[in-house]
């Protein structure tokens, strides 16, 4: 486990340098970038028309630089703050493997109850369980044959009493 953790995490650093390597190669490639005249028409070499400089519309085209110093600006933060989370789980998870180390093999081996074991198969008992319950939900009976009481199904019971006020009579 600890063999594919470090193979993993080799091959995750590969591909965060291969990432900032290309986005720092895309980053030079717009700010050599050669500019283009400015226009107001945003296509290079055509002059902003006569009724644009008239009607007063801007006729600077946006600075390319200005743009990618922005957004490397913006991936830098992003980076610091991706970097500054995974050393801080690195620290949590160091930590949190360092106070599991002193445990002894006594104290982390599995306990088995002393015979006798009363409950082999807990869930296969609890679905029993559900079953006999759910018959006696759904279904006719008697709870006492002597004194005259018997159930009826849980659905029929909430119709009967749909609308009917369950306090107790006043006398």
């Amino acid at each position: 486990m600890v063999e594919r953790k470090r193979r993993l995490g080799g091959w995750r650093t590969i591909r965060r340098v291969l990432a900032l390597g290309g986005l720092a190669a895309a980053a030079v490639a717009l700010i050599r970038q050669v500019p283009a005249p400015v226009t107001a028409t945003g296509k290079p070499g055509i002059p902003p028309s006569r009724q644009a400089l008239e009607s007063g519309f801007e006729v600077k085209d946006i600075d390319e630089r200005s743009v990618v110093y922005i957004l490397g600006a913006v991936a830098a933060t992003t980076a610091l703050a991706i970097g500054i989370v995974a050393v801080m789980i690195w620290h949590v998870d160091s930590a949190r493997t360092r106070s599991f180390a002193g445990l002894s093999q006594q104290q982390t081996a599995q306990s088995v109850p002393p015979a006798p074991h009363l409950q082999i198969n807990a869930f296969a008992d609890l679905a029993r369980q559900r079953v006999r319950e759910s018959r006696l939900l759904h279904s006719y009976g008697w709870t006492s044959a002597d004194h005259g009481t018997a159930r009826i199904p849980i659905d029929r019971s909430m119709a009967l009493t749909v609308g009917q006020s369950l306090d107790a009579p006043p006398w």
